[in-house]
């Protein structure tokens, strides 16, 4: 796991790139964050515990850049499926999706 997400968040991620972390994947999700400025060792060193690093990176109880918590009975799955076909639409019919949504 180490190796796959290294290989991706070094040579491939962007800021646009979707990002979902599963529960297993974590701890090095949170160290690759600690390398870019983004999570503090102070956080690291109490994983799992109150105000340390989560043990599924979330966008409300983090910092880090994760686009979709994957925590919860593997509603990560299809938010993630739902949010590429979103994408694919939008691409296919002339939208990089940069606009806000109308009232938003």
């Amino acid at each position: 796991m180490a190796t796959i997400m290294s290989a991706l968040y070094f040579s491939s991620w962007s800021r646009t790139t979707g990002v979902a972390v599963k529960p297993h994947a974590s701890p090095v999700f949170h160290a690759i964050q600690y390398l870019y400025g983004r999570q503090s060792l102070d956080q690291l060193r109490r994983f799992r515990a109150f105000g340390g690093a989560q043990s599924y990176p979330s966008r409300t109880k983090d910092e880090d850049d994760v686009d979709f918590s994957t925590g919860s009975v593997g509603l990560g799955v299809a938010m993630t499926a739902f949010a590429s076909i979103a994408q694919d639409y939008l691409l296919a019919h002339g939208d990089d999706g940069s606009r806000t949504c109308p009232g938003g």
